[in-house]
């Protein structure tokens, strides 16, 4: 876990690339899945932009609060 953590509660450069990877794998995974389900409809840009919205500000209170704890 240190290797993405650094000792002060920050992540390091590993920490934001997995992150980064994380989130778009993400958006992938949902994406397909997405145009499984709706056949055809898919996932537009305001749907698209909406879960990228939704997870940079979850992602942004999870590092708030770690910054809290330490």
């Amino acid at each position: 876990m240190s290797f993405f953590v650094t000792a002060d509660g920050g992540l390091t450069t590993a920490g934001y690339v997995g992150c980064v990877v994380l989130m778009v794998a993400l958006v992938v995974i949902a994406s397909v899945l997405s145009a499984q389900k709706s056949k055809g409809t898919g996932m537009d840009a305001r749907k698209l932009a909406f879960c990228a919205m939704g997870m940079a500000l979850a992602f942004e209170i999870g590092r708030a609060s770690c910054r809290e704890r330490v």
